[in-house]
């Protein structure tokens, strides 16, 4: 137990976790329906929602990160990582039926609404705005059977995306902040609209598709191809328009791409395989792969999704086996009980569970758990559903 502030959360979550009980996707038997290599993902999705949790302040924020080898605390308070963390740890949350874990994404969400960052209306720039809107729509929606307070408030949120349509009903914004605010900002106008359908909602999703899909195809990243294939593949999955479905698969066969299937991308050494190349100028480079892998995975759990409700086996097939074989490499830079045995006890706890950038940098970063920890739960989502 934390403390005074997630006790009162837990109460409040009672409601939420009888909820929890009844409807999530996993069996009353965690492993009855899992297989060996689903069981492993398993226990590295517990120890990564623990690490949060572990992680997680009584004033509802979550720690930066830790370097181990001078055993320090990383510095930061970034907006958007809280809130991602937030979201990542709510789908976790649901997963593994924790009230604990619902209460502390609960308190952060409330804390990041209630700040001085959240409060300003408007936001610094419009970039700004779509991030951070974006990202907490998710969060909120995120959060099982969220209460009317934190509904509310999505509604308000979805208001101010909606303002920043340009003429054409696109979502408008500055090529620089392109690749880390517009997917967030669509991401979270679609699941609005799922849970509340407006038809402006959707026509601006529709309406900036093409526009954004263009932009990419020009300026190809990783970064931007995880939350616009959120945001297409659950316009799919509302509308079942085939063009979603298409721009998810031409985003995420090029993620594909970049996989490193075996020893012979890697030279002498085997370590690597399954995670993704980095890329430079929209060209796949020669890099070892790190914790960058994890953007990749959660792209692929989006493309498994979009793909099954296709009903496009082949393309279902060739995803999961990519998103399978990711996720067993973002597993050897977690960090595991054997890993930190060296580390005193009171020291192991604050970092099991956790990932490290790469096999060369030991640094974690709360930054490290926000797309590897929803790519996990998904994938175990997915698998409960063969």
């Amino acid at each position: 137990m934390r403390g005074a502030a997630i006790a009162i959360l837990l109460t409040a979550s009672a409601a939420s976790a009888q909820v929890i009980q009844t409807s999530a996707v996993v069996p009353a038997d965690p492993f009855a329906k899992l297989t060996a290599h689903d069981r492993a993902l398993y226990h590295s999705g517990k120890r990564a929602m623990d690490f949060l949790l572990r992680n997680h302040t009584l004033e509802g924020r979550f720690i930066a990160g830790h370097d181990p080898l001078r055993g320090l605390e990383l510095a930061g308070d970034d907006f958007v990582s809280q809130a991602r963390a937030a979201y990542a740890l709510a789908l976790a949350a649901e997963y593994y039926r924790n009230p604990e874990a619902i209460a502390a994404s609960k308190q952060t969400l409330l804390k990041l609404l209630d700040s001085s960052e959240a409060k300003k209306s408007p936001h610094p720039s419009p970039a700004d705005r779509a991030a951070a809107n974006g990202i907490l729509l998710a969060a909120i929606y995120a959060v099982p059977a969220p209460q009317t307070d934190l509904l509310d408030k999505a509604d308000q949120l979805a208001m101010v995306l909606g303002s920043l349509r340009n003429a054409q009903g696109v979502l408008a914004l500055a090529d620089e902040f392109i690749p880390s605010a517009s997917g967030l900002a669509l991401r979270g106008l679609m699941l609005s609209h799922a849970r509340k359908p407006a038809p402006w909602k959707f026509d601006l999703v529709n309406k900036s598709r093409p526009f954004y899909l263009a932009w990419w195809r020009e300026r190809k990243n990783v970064a931007m191809v995880v939350d616009h294939s959120a945001a297409y593949a659950e316009a799919f999955a509302v509308s079942k328009d085939l063009a979603f479905a298409h721009a998810v698969y031409e985003m995420n066969d090029w993620i594909c791409s970049l996989q490193i299937d075996d020893a012979a991308d890697l030279g002498a050494s085997a370590w690597g395989a399954g995670g993704f190349a980095s890329v430079v100028a929209g060209k796949r480079t020669a890099s070892a792969p790190d914790i960058g892998s994890a953007l990749c995975a959660e792209c692929l759990l989006h493309a498994c999704r979009t793909a099954r409700e296709a009903g496009d086996l082949s393309r279902y097939r060739r995803y999961r086996s990519a998103l399978e074989r990711s996720l067993k490499f973002l597993r050897t830079l977690q960090v595991t009980e054997s890993k930190a045995g060296h580390f005193a006890p009171a020291y192991q706890a604050r970092i099991l569970g956790g990932y490290h950038n790469a096999l060369a940098d030991g640094a974690i970063r709360l930054e490290n758990m926000q797309h590897a920890l929803p790519a996990l739960t998904g994938y175990l989502r997915e698998s409960a559903k063969d």
